[in-house]
């Protein structure tokens, strides 16, 4: 029997080879190129049109750049675009220029500047032209209230956003006091007419503002009260002027009589003491004067 035997016959046998040469830079050159070039051209973008950034309320927002409606105290994210020189630290906001924004500035407190002599300027419009921008300052629940107005023409209204004079106050009362020293009221009028003065001017209608009507027979037109404190408030007064219509008023119909009435020692009101009718009557002690003085 004959058995044959297959033998292989393994040989390690080591192969270098060699790699062709290349010009590793002059390859990489194009990579290097289009990325440095990129971060310039992304650079440059981000500088022209807007850079998105995250600050905190109390990190400084860079100078050198102009800040959108959403930098605010606090804000997340803040769209800064050049140029200008801005910055925002600690909820201050300060710079130099101008800042334009087409949103809504929130800022309890604005300030003049630092010295004692700053000024703080408050200006409609930059434009020019012939016609003006007015001036709006709203209060209460999301500005709902316009407490005042200043029109173009400079008029002043308090309580009405339609003023026809140089200050006029709508729905209210007007309040003044001094502390030591005596308090008064000046009006005084420049003109070479004789007919031409100063006035204290009542006026009086009943209906409203919106839809007004004549006064009638008995209406007060006004008073000219004379108070003081009585140790709880100034309720009482010792002296009181008044004028009342004395028949319905029409266009050019308006009769009206005059009352002057003082207030008697241990007494809380007043008492009228002297009457002018419509007709020119005086009565002293009486309401009802028939002669041009009646007592």
């Amino acid at each position: 029997m004959t058995i044959k035997k297959n033998i292989e016959l393994l040989v390690p046998v080591k192969i270098k080879i060699k790699p062709p040469k290349r010009n590793i830079v002059k390859q990489s050159y194009p990579i290097f190129k289009g990325i440095f070039f990129g971060l310039v051209f992304a650079g440059l973008f981000s500088a022209v049109i807007f850079t998105f950034a995250t600050y905190g309320s109390d990190e400084p927002y860079p100078l050198g750049n102009t800040l959108s409606p959403d930098c605010v105290p606090g804000a997340t994210y803040c769209t800064v675009i050049t140029p200008a020189a801005y910055s925002f630290v600690a909820n201050n906001f300060s710079g130099t220029g101008n800042f334009t924004t087409t949103g809504t500035l929130i800022a309890p407190t604005l300030v003049g500047g630092s010295a004692t002599t700053s000024d703080l300027n408050l200006k409609t419009t930059s434009g020019v032209g012939a016609s003006g921008a007015d001036m709006h300052f709203l209060v209460g629940n999301n500005g709902a209230t316009e407490a005042l107005t200043i029109l173009n023409s400079g008029y002043v209204g308090i309580g009405t956003t339609a003023p026809t004079s140089k200050l006029e106050v709508a729905d209210g009362n007007l309040f003044s006091w001094l502390t030591g020293g005596s308090n008064y009221y000046l009006t005084r009028s420049y003109s070479d007419t004789a007919s031409e003065g100063s006035y204290f001017h009542f006026q009086r209608t009943r209906g409203s503002s919106s839809a007004p009507a004549a006064p009638q027979a008995g209406d007060t037109i006004g008073n000219i009260l004379f108070s003081g404190y009585n140790g709880a408030d100034y309720t009482d007064s010792g002296v009181r002027i008044k004028a009342f219509a004395d028949g319905a008023w029409t266009q050019d119909n308006s009769p009206g009589y005059l009352t002057f009435e003082t207030t008697a020692s241990g007494a809380g009101l007043e008492t009228e003491r002297i009457r002018i009718t419509s007709d020119g009557n005086v009565g002293i002690g009486t309401t009802s004067p028939t002669y041009l003085l009646s007592f």
